[in-house]
């Protein structure tokens, strides 16, 4: 999973993306929720200062500044390293466009991306073993191995989840809710995760909806057991208002959310609706969905 901290001060109260496959090929999933473990290469002994064996190169464009962290003998003329640089910058580019038509927004901040050794990346973050990227104030950190293939179709996957969070970042100064902002990543991402739709069934099958209280502020301090769910709630939600409303009221929610107003008053003025009233029914239509043949949220 990545994970995006914009909602909380400790870094331990992180925001989780969506669980995505491992960028190395080969590696095997542990499917807590089909979270994919980023993977975990030893630094080469004695491991004790990891500045011997590492560097950091860094590739500049007007929108991102991308910094690879990678063997202390290896350059930015490095066909590898080239390679991943280009194609993730194209990729982000891409991606940037594409999101700038679909919420009608001007974005002038440049993004930083981070690509650290999954040990740095750890180490740097205080992110739980489990999360595969994390965005967190305009940065975008990313665990990928110094030597061997890159998975680049999940990367770029990564990628595309986590500039999203930057993006409803400047649109609301980081006041998106995280389920929005986890659903609504996960709805652009690309097909849901297929362990999405058995780990909410399973969960409304024993407990009621989660309140969105509990998933305002990331997912990080839920239990275990809380987060798949979290995670297709969002998603279930996201869905939810798009289909009830239509996406430019959903980002008038985020934009109302940045001009300061409180989430109530936000989302009252965009939807036309109480947020408990929508908390209310969306209760009703999970109990609904976990009784139907649907496989996804």
């Amino acid at each position: 999973l990545a994970m995006q901290i914009e909602h909380s001060a400790p870094a331990a109260a992180a925001k989780l993306a969506p669980s995505r496959l491992s960028l190395v090929p080969g590696l095997t999933i542990n499917l807590v929720f089909s979270v994919f473990f980023a993977s975990m290469l030893l630094c080469p002994p004695p491991c004790a200062n990891a500045d011997e064996y590492y560097r950091s190169l860094e590739f500049d464009t007007p929108r991102f500044t991308l910094h690879i962290q990678t063997s202390s003998d290896a350059g930015k003329d490095d066909p590898r390293i080239e390679s991943i640089a280009s194609e993730a910058i194209a990729s982000l580019n891409e991606n940037f466009d594409e999101y700038r038509r679909i919420f009608d927004e001007e974005v002038h901040n440049k993004v930083v991306l981070r690509f650290l050794t999954p040990q740095e990346f750890h180490k740097q973050t205080g992110a739980p073993e489990w999360t595969s990227a994390m965005y967190y104030r305009g940065e975008i950190t990313v665990p990928i191995p110094v030597s061997g293939r890159v998975n680049m179709d999940q990367l770029k996957r990564a990628l595309r989840h986590e500039l999203l969070h930057f993006i409803t970042a400047e649109m609301s100064h980081n006041r998106c809710p995280a389920w929005l902002d986890e659903g609504i990543a996960q709805l652009l991402e690309g097909q849901p995760n297929p362990l999405l739709g058995p780990a909410l069934r399973t969960w409304l099958t024993q407990d009621n909806p989660l309140p969105l209280d509990w998933l305002e502020h990331g997912f990080t301090m839920l239990e275990d057991d809380m987060v798949p769910a979290a995670y297709a709630q969002s998603l279930f939600a996201a869905r939810t208002l798009v289909n009830s409303y239509g996406f430019k009221k959903v980002t008038a929610y985020i934009r109302n959310l940045g001009s300061g107003m409180t989430n109530e008053a936000a989302f009252g003025a965009a939807f036309d609706s109480p947020f408990s009233d929508f908390e209310q029914k969306l209760a009703g239509q999970l109990q609904r969905w976990a009784m139907s043949s649907n496989q996804n949220p």
